[in-house]
């Protein structure tokens, strides 16, 4: 299966329609079927309407898609999958204030070496923490389509963030448990993404994760 992503924050742009054609095209071709994902998590940031918006510009182009969802839909599946890794030792609670970050390129590691926080009482005491994946012990790497042999080392993926304080995923996050949960065999996108790319990989082998994926940034 391929997909569409794209979220409803703003209007839809060239660069964007590029991508959905793209996608519609190598979907016909590999006769797969094409998901159309709305990656609403970040409430504040949508622009109601948006969404219908998409679907009607993808309508006008004819095309057509096997699924739609949007991600918001899928906030408890995020949250779960957060804390199995946190249960697993895979990711931390981080109570740091972006005061204690603003003057750092990576995260420094001071609450991954606290003791073990009880979540449910950390979260029922109504202070402020957000759930960190641990950086990776190696590099990842993957081959791009267009752009070759693509490498990132740890201080590159980092101890990034999975859950906000609010309890939404982040972007990495929820795409690459989506794309997860949607078997997504060729992910083609912007080549803006092309960066996420090794943190989304990280998320889906500490979930465990194995089938093969294809990527290509335009």
């Amino acid at each position: 299966m391929l997909r569409f992503a794209t979220s409803p924050t703003g209007d839809m742009h060239v660069s964007d329609l590029r991508v959905a054609i793209v996608n519609y095209l190598l979907a016909q071709q590999k006769r797969e079927q094409l998901l159309v994902r709305i990656d609403d998590t970040e409430s504040k940031k949508n622009i109601n309407g948006k969404d219908t918006e998409i679907m009607m510009i993808l309508e006008k182009f004819a095309l057509k898609h096997d699924a739609l969802f949007h991600q918001s839909e899928h906030l408890n599946l995020h949250q779960t999958l957060a804390l199995r890794l946190l249960k697993e030792g895979k990711a931390f609670i981080c109570k740091c204030t972006e005061k204690e970050l603003e003057n750092s390129n990576y995260y420094s590691g001071h609450c991954e070496t606290l003791k073990e926080i009880d979540y449910e009482k950390l979260k029922a005491s109504g202070e402020d923490f957000v759930i960190r994946v641990k950086k990776p012990s190696s590099t990842i790497s993957y081959t791009d389509l267009f752009h070759g042999e693509q490498t990132a080392t740890p201080n590159e993926i980092d101890s990034f963030v999975i859950l906000r304080k609010d309890g939404t995923p982040t972007e990495n996050f929820a795409s690459a448990t989506d794309d997860m949960i949607s078997n997504i065999s060729f992910i083609l996108r912007d080549e803006k993404h092309l960066s996420n790319t090794p943190k989304q990989i990280y998320i889906k082998k500490l979930l465990g994760y194995e089938t093969e994926t294809h990527y290509a940034h335009l």
